[in-house]
C-alpha cells in the first residue's frame, strides 16, 4: 500500500474474497460442467467401441467363411472336372482364381483390421495352404487334359505350364483320368484341406478371443465413465448446496465485534447503528492517517529524498548481508557523475539536481525491478544486480552503453552528462576480500584513463 492511498475497509476486502468465493464456485461447477459432458461423450465413444467391435467381428468371420467358402469351392470344380472332363468347371475354377478373388480379398481385408494378429496369421496359413494345393489341382487338371486330349492353347499360362511326368505320360488316356481323380482324394490332398480347416478354425477361435477381450475393455471403460459421471454429478449436486449455504453465512452472518478488529489492528467495518458506524469511522480514519504517517517515515528512511533511488543505509545493510553470507550471484556497480562539482558551479545545483534526478531515472529505466539501484553520495551511485553472474558481462554492457549514450546526448534542458562506471562480479576472476574494494578499483581505472567510460574488474 502506497503512502497517501487510503486503504479499502475490511468489508471491501471480504466483499473481494466473497466475488473470489464465488467466482470459484463457478467455475468449479463449469469445470464439473465439462467433465460431466466430457464423460458423456466418452460414453458415446465406449457404446462406439463395442459397436465397431461386434461389427469388426461379423466383418472378419465373412472374411474368414469366404476364404474357406473360396477355397472348397476350387476343390469342388477341380474335382468335377476330374469326373466329367467338363472344360466349364475350368472356366469357373479359373474365374475365381483370377477374377472373383475370393480368397485374396478376404485376406486382404482382414489384414487392414487385425493386421499382425494371431488370427491374421492363422489365416494366412491357410491361404497359404490353399495356394500349395493349386499346384495339385493344376496337375490334376492337366492329367485330366491330356486324358481327354483337350487343347489348352486358350486356357491360363499357369496351367499350360505344367508337364507330367514320364511315368503318367506313358499312362493310358483312361489311366490319366483315374489318376486325375485320385490325386483329389488321396491322403496328402486331404491332409491339406483339413489342415486348410484348422487354420480357419483358428482364425475364427482368435477372432472370438480379440472381439471378447476389446468387448471386456470397452465395458469396463463404459463402467468407469458411468462412475465418473456418478461422482461428477454428486459434486455438482454438493457445489449448489455449497452456493446456498456460502449466500446464508456471509450474506446474512452478523459483523465481528469491533473490539476484536481493534486487537487484530484491523479497521472496523462500517455497518451497524450510526454510533457504531460513527466509532468505525472515526477509528479507521486515526488508523489510516497512523498507517500512512509510518509507510510515510519508512519510505524516507530507505529512500533518498531527491531522487526516490535507495539510500546509502539500504546499500550498506546490503553490503552487512553479503559479509555474512558471501553471495555468489551478484554484480556491483559504482557510478560517479563526472565534473559534477564544475557542472553544479556553472549551472547552479537547482540544475544539478536536475541532473542527479535525470541520472536516477535512466539507471532505474536501465536494470530490473528487483535489482537495487542506490544513491550513495552527492554525485555517486551504486546498482546491486541480483542473481547476475559474468556471464550477463555483456548484457550489462549494452545497458551502461544505452544510458551513457542518453546522458551524453540530452533531448532536454539538461547539459550532456557522462559517468565513470567500475563493475565487479561475485565469480569475478582474482577477488580480494571485498567486491566493493574490486568495483572501487575498475571506478578508478576510468577516471584514470580520463573518465567517461566503464571498466570490468
Amino acid at each position: 500500500m502506497n503512502a497517501g492511498e487510503k486503504p479499502e475497509t475490511p468489508q471491501a476486502v471480504k466483499g473481494v474474497s466473497i466475488r473470489k468465493v464465488y467466482i470459484a464456485i463457478v467455475i468449479a461447477a463449469a469445470a464439473i460442467t465439462a467433465w460431466l459432458i466430457v464423460s458423456i461423450y466418452q460414453t458415446i465413444d465406449s457404446y462406439n467401441a463395442l459397436s465397431a467391435a461386434i461389427e469388426n467381428y461379423i466383418s472378419c468371420q465373412h472374411d474368414v467363411d469366404d476364404l474357406m467358402a473360396a477355397s472348397d469351392y476350387l476343390t469342388e470344380q477341380t474335382r468335377a472336372f476330374a469326373a466329367t472332363g467338363d472344360r466349364q468347371y475350368l472356366e469357373n475354377y479359373f474365374t475365381e482364381v483370377n477374377e472373383t478373388r475370393r480368397r485374396d480379398d478376404a485376406l486382404d481385408r482382414f489384414e487392414t483390421a487385425l493386421s499382425g494378429t494371431d488370427a491374421y496369421l492363422s489365416l494366412k496359413e491357410a491361404l497359404d495352404q490353399s495356394n500349395t494345393l493349386e499346384e495339385t489341382e493344376y496337375y490334376s487338371m492337366a492329367l485330366m487334359l491330356e486324358a481327354k486330349n483337350m487343347d489348352r492353347t486358350d486356357l491360363p499360362e499357369a496351367l499350360q505350364a505344367i508337364s507330367l511326368s514320364p511315368e503318367d505320360s506313358a499312362l493310358s488316356a483312361q489311366q490319366k483320368a483315374q489318376k486325375a481323380q485320385d490325386i483329389l482324394y488321396d491322403e496328402t490332398y486331404v491332409s491339406f484341406k483339413d489342415s486348410i480347416r484348422q487354420n480357419v478354425q483358428k482364425c475364427s477361435d482368435a477372432l472370438i478371443e480379440i472381439t471378447k477381450a476389446e468387448k471386456e475393455q470397452n465395458a469396463t471403460q463404459m463402467l468407469q465413465v458411468l462412475h465418473r459421471q456418478t461422482i461428477l454429478t454428486v459434486a455438482l449436486l454438493i457445489v449448489v448446496f455449497l452456493v446456498g449455504l456460502l449466500t446464508a453465512v456471509l450474506v446474512i452472518r452478523p459483523i465481528w465485534n469491533g473490539i476484536s478488529y481493534i486487537r487484530a489492528q484491523q479497521m472496523l467495518p462500517e455497518t451497524g447503528s450510526w454510533e457504531m458506524r460513527f466509532l468505525a469511522r472515526t477509528y479507521n480514519n486515526m488508523f489510516w492517517e497512523m498507517q500512512k504517517h509510518h509507510e510515510k517515515l519508512s519510505f524516507e528512511a530507505s529512500h533518498d529524498a531527491l531522487t526516490g533511488l535507495y539510500n546509502r543505509a539500504i546499500f550498506e545493510k546490503q553490503q552487512e548481508a553479503w559479509n555474512l553470507e558471501q553471495p555468489d550471484n551478484i554484480a556491483l556497480l559504482l557510478i560517479d557523475i563526472d565534473y559534477f562539482k564544475s557542472m553544479n558551479d556553472t549551472y547552479g545545483h537547482s540544475v544539478g539536481d536536475e541532473v542527479l534526478v535525470k541520472v536516477a531515472k535512466i539507471l532505474s529505466r536501465s536494470f530490473r525491478s528487483e535489482d537495487y539501484v542506490c544513491r550513495i553520495g552527492g554525485d555517486e551511485f551504486a546498482v546491486i544486480m541480483v542473481n547476475a553472474s559474468s556471464a550477463l558481462k555483456d548484457l550489462v554492457a549494452g545497458k551502461l552503453e544505452r544510458a551513457l549514450e542518453a546522458l551524453r546526448n540530452p533531448t532536454d534542458d539538461t547539459p550532456a552528462v557522462t559517468l565513470s562506471i567500475g563493475i565487479a562480479f561475485s565469480d569475478r576472476e582474482n577477488p580480494t576480500d571485498s567486491i566493493y574494494n574490486d568495483a572501487d578499483a575498475a571506478l578508478y581505472k576510468v577516471k584514470n584513463r580520463g573518465r567517461n567510460g566503464y571498466e570490468f574488474y
